[in-house]
């Protein structure tokens, strides 16, 4: 059984009863959001030999949490050791506790260092991507009062689109400073560290590209490329061609590869509109991209700049 249905029976089983005994029914939500293969949906087998078992968080408004939140922890830490033949996940206090009891403005500042969803492209720009996906990651099983819930639907919004964009040109840069010309001088050199890594980052810069074009947070690298097939049929076809490149690697054809990739991202700008003509080299889609920016001090930014 995946860990977030897990999660999700746990809190039927005894997390209701425990909102119900502190009247904390209307006032916390309960989830199972953050650190962890299972907020993504990616646990495995190989998952369960380390904080892995039935779990969920409790996330308090922070007044209601500095009334009770010490006493629901402890109630927490009470539930059984096991629930359906898996053991319960506990884990000590502290600031790196993934599951039990938190406050609300916490939880959020643990990631991202605000207490309140960000508020212009300034504060957004600060944000990494890796922890916004960790941010909206998973489940919320129950949030009748909503605090949780509004901060993470700020989140899910996804950039102001200006900040979109730059992201989108800047990647592009990346891709094409990595792939399409770095990547074959290397190769010609005879350097194949060079190349493997110049490889490695063009394909890194165009997952996340993709993931900006489905205005999705891209999670930690761990789970990039499995993440990035999961979320669309270009994403997998995308992620296809990578293999077809890795397979290929050191022999030229590779960069065959890596072209083809790049004109897929390039069908995919222009199906947005972001782009247009057809010329195959990603840095001149990506002055073209910059040059929709309506925020002047982002459009001025250089290219490579996020």
């Amino acid at each position: 059984m995946k860990g977030l249905l897990l999660s999700e029976l746990f809190f039927k089983n005894y997390g209701v009863s425990l909102l119900d005994r502190f009247a904390l029914t209307e006032t916390a939500a309960a989830g199972l959001v953050g650190e962890g293969s299972e907020c993504f949906g990616f646990d495995d087998e190989l998952s369960r030999d380390h904080d892995w078992g039935a779990s969920f968080c409790l996330w308090l408004p922070e007044e209601t949490f500095r009334r009770v939140g010490k006493d629901l922890q402890e109630a927490y830490d009470a539930l059984p050791q096991s629930f359906q033949g898996v053991p319960v996940l506990k884990e000590r206090g502290g600031p790196e506790r993934r599951r039990g009891v938190f406050p609300i403005p916490a939880f959020y500042a643990r990631f991202l260092r605000l207490s309140s969803p960000p508020k212009g492209w300034e504060e957004w720009r600060l944000l990494p991507e890796t922890f916004l996906a960790v941010c909206t990651n998973g489940a919320v099983f129950h949030d009748r009062c909503g605090e949780f819930s509004r901060f993470r639907e700020a989140l899910l919004a996804f950039y102001p689109e200006d900040l979109r964009r730059k992201k989108i040109s800047a990647r592009c840069a990346q891709a094409a400073q990595s792939g399409q010309y770095n990547f074959p001088r290397s190769l010609k050199r005879g350097d194949r560290l060079g190349a493997l890594h110049a490889l490695v980052l063009f394909n890194e810069a165009v997952a996340s590209l993709l993931f900006l074009l489905h205005r999705s947070y891209r999670p930690f690298y761990k789970w990039l490329y499995r993440s990035l097939k999961e979320l669309s049929p270009s994403g997998a076809a995308v992620v296809a061609a990578m293999g077809d490149a890795q397979e290929a690697f050191p022999s030229p054809s590779s960069c065959e590869h890596v072209e083809r990739i790049a004109g897929m991202v390039i069908t995919l700008l222009k199906s947005e509109g972001l782009s247009e003509g057809e010329d195959g080299y990603l840095l001149s889609h990506a002055m073209k991209v910059q040059k929709t920016i309506d925020e002047p001090r982002l459009r001025s930014l250089p290219l490579l700049a996020e």
